[in-house]
């Protein structure tokens, strides 16, 4: 279909309804994100961390900014 996007687990080209809670991979089905579950948590990890240091640093200019 049109909206079809591409599985981390299976590389097939089809409607994706399982997400990673990073909402940065999708999988087609829990086989495949059980399958793909050692590779990602590498990346997902990652993610997560940036996400943390960009929330931290927007935190920190705002507490500047407010003189704290």
């Amino acid at each position: 279909a049109e909206n079809d996007k591409q599985c981390e687990g299976c590389y097939d080209f089809t409607e994706l309804k399982f997400p990673c809670k990073c909402n940065n991979v999708s999988y087609c089905s829990e086989q495949c994100r059980e399958k793909d579950k050692h590779y990602h948590m590498r990346r997902c990890a990652y993610a997560e961390m940036e996400e943390f240091n960009r929330t931290f640093r927007m935190e920190m200019t705002e507490s500047s900014r407010r003189g704290k």
